[in-house]
């Protein structure tokens, strides 16, 4: 079985590692709140973020793909703008 590492962390598949990475990366490892991360989103599409993540933080000097990254930056998208019902 391949395991995926990220941050110390072990994942069972890479969709799990990506969404970690990208929710990581905006909540800024937990400091940003979700208004912050809110705006964040606002004002950049998904693949801008996953660019800017791949070139300005080089998470664990890997090597990682751009695409999986930005379906992971939709997913962190989607649960954040949610309806508080389907959060329950």
């Amino acid at each position: 079985m391949m395991t995926y590492e990220f941050g110390g962390s072990l994942y069972c598949n890479a969709a799990e590692m990506y969404r970690d990475m990208a929710g990581t990366w905006l909540s800024a490892n937990g400091l940003n709140g979700r208004d912050t991360q809110l705006e964040f989103l606002a004002t950049n599409t998904d693949e801008a973020l996953a660019r800017e993540l791949m070139t300005e933080w080089h998470p664990d000097d890997g090597e990682y793909s751009l695409s999986e990254l930005t379906d992971a930056f939709a997913a962190v998208r989607a649960e954040l703008t949610a309806p508080a019902a389907d959060k329950e």
